[in-house]
């Protein structure tokens, strides 16, 4: 009977350790499932935010190519504030709306600005300062190419010296999209904390 005892209080003494562990692994995981989510929610505002840039920027210069009313036009249908021309300093050529004189191209990386499946498309990123979205790409070759003003040599290579390259640049507001993101991480720290709460106040109770 003594051995029975001592056995029970053993399993006893351990109770506490394995519920109160079973509870913080059970509120680690959930904490873990809502950091997921918030960061795949960010993830998709991010492809978003390219998507819509990619669609603006397309949309302003094919009307450029019409006329200068067709593309102010669809600047005001894509809220587009501004699109430029810069060289390979970042120094503005041609301009039509409100662009900087200059745009840091030390915030753009050329290479990372290439998709790795080769299409031609640029890169867009949120100004924290500004709160306007910056839409990049890197193209004058793909223009000189494509429009024939630019000739490879007999022996299959670029003429030289080539000034490479110029930047095209379009920027639209981006209130609409820090305000989901902003949304998307207020939630997600509300939730996790509403999480440590339940957490505590459940141990609280069990201890109680």
């Amino acid at each position: 009977m003594t051995v029975k005892k001592t056995r029970w209080m053993i399993v006893d003494g351990k109770e506490p350790f394995i519920v109160i562990t079973s509870l913080a692994f059970a509120f680690i995981v959930l904490i873990a499932l809502v950091i997921f989510l918030t960061s795949a929610l960010l993830d998709r505002e991010e492809l978003r935010m390219q998507s819509e840039a990619e669609r603006a920027f397309n949309s302003v210069f094919l009307a450029l190519q019409d006329s200068t009313n067709k593309a102010l036009q669809a600047m005001q249908d894509e809220n587009v504030s501004g699109i430029g021309v810069y060289n390979s300093l970042g120094r503005k050529v041609l301009s039509l709306g409100n662009v900087p004189m200059t745009i840091p191209l030390d915030r753009f990386d050329s290479r990372d600005s290439l998709p790795k499946d080769g299409s031609n498309t640029g890169t867009a990123t949120f100004n924290r300062e500004t709160g306007m979205i910056e839409y990049i790409r890197f193209s004058r070759l793909t223009i000189l190419l494509d429009t024939g003003e630019l000739t490879l040599t007999e022996n299959g290579l670029l003429p030289a010296p080539l000034d490479f390259p110029d930047v095209l640049y379009l920027h639209f507001d981006g209130q609409n999209y820090n305000h989901r993101v902003m949304v998307i991480m207020v939630i997600g720290i509300i939730s996790s904390m509403t999480l440590v709460g339940l957490f505590l106040l459940v141990l609280s109770i069990y201890r109680n």
